[in-house]
């Protein structure tokens, strides 16, 4: 029996207009009438118009899920102006079936790239910044008004973060993407599951990961750390919506497990 040569499923198949490969109409695109596989149309990319280009990188797939193809840059800067600009289109193009790594590396790229260096921003400069700013005043003027106080209990665990080794500080990625997206994701399962949604894990898993590129808002001193987690919430709540196929206040209860949880560890 004919299989796709990309991911071996045997339905919808067509022959690939170029290398004449069995190919299924996920994993190929359609050209003025033609089906390609991904390889063969990036071959031809350079000899068609930008709007084509655009219109299949953005159009049949999101477009990191061909980031081996199209190149990592291209398929990660692509995946991010569709979250922006058409998040709901992204999560209607979210299979549910799908391997585990790529949507996991490109969650694990947005943290590295946006949470992770404000972090380090965050616990190596304006941290101790902070703290020497206030010691200062309080020495300058004994009758300081009480706002610019930090109580002694709070100023030790504020030093004892912001002295923090490197080696430990370069953890922080991983122990965020294994709580803030792999655990969030599997808790929020849950719940959709007791709501009755319409897909499993891995289109939760999905949503989860694809909306980490909101970490870009990070950089955005102070104000990001805010905007980027008010942003995050409300594009689970879209994909949710979209791709569990829940109601509004349902998909919002979902969206808010991976705050709510953090709320909870903190106090």
């Amino acid at each position: 029996m004919a299989k796709c040569s990309k991911c071996a499923n045997d339905t919808d198949l067509f022959s690939c207009f170029d290398c004449r490969k069995e190919v299924c109409s996920r994993c190929s695109t359609v050209v003025e009438g033609e089906h390609f596989c991904v390889p063969c149309w990036f071959s031809h990319v350079d000899t068609l118009q930008p709007d084509a280009c655009s219109s299949v990188l953005q159009g049949d797939w999101i477009p990191w899920q061909n980031w081996r193809e199209a190149g990592i840059s291209t398929s990660f800067y692509s995946t991010i102006k569709m979250l922006s600009l058409q998040p709901e289109k992204l999560f209607s193009l979210i299979p549910t079936k799908s391997n585990f790594t790529t949507p996991v590396l490109f969650a694990l790229l947005c943290i590295l790239l946006f949470w992770f260096p404000m972090k380090v921003f965050y616990l190596k400069v304006a941290m101790p910044f902070m703290l020497n700013w206030v010691d200062s005043v309080q020495m300058a003027d004994e009758t300081v008004s009480s706002v610019f106080v930090i109580p002694e209990e709070t100023r030790e665990q504020y030093k004892k973060v912001a002295e923090l080794p490197y080696y430990l500080i370069l953890y922080m990625p991983f122990d965020f993407l294994v709580f803030y997206v792999l655990l969030a994701s599997a808790m929020q399962q849950l719940l959709i599951m007791l709501f009755q949604g319409k897909n499993g894990y891995l289109a939760t898993l999905q949503i989860r990961c694809y909306t980490m590129g909101a970490q870009c808002l990070q950089l955005i001193p102070f104000f990001g750390i805010v905007l980027s987690e008010v942003v995050v919430l409300v594009l689970c709540t879209r994909g949710f919506q979209t791709v569990q196929n829940l109601p509004r206040w349902r998909a919002f209860l979902v969206a808010s497990v991976p705050l709510l949880l953090s709320l909870a560890l903190t106090i």
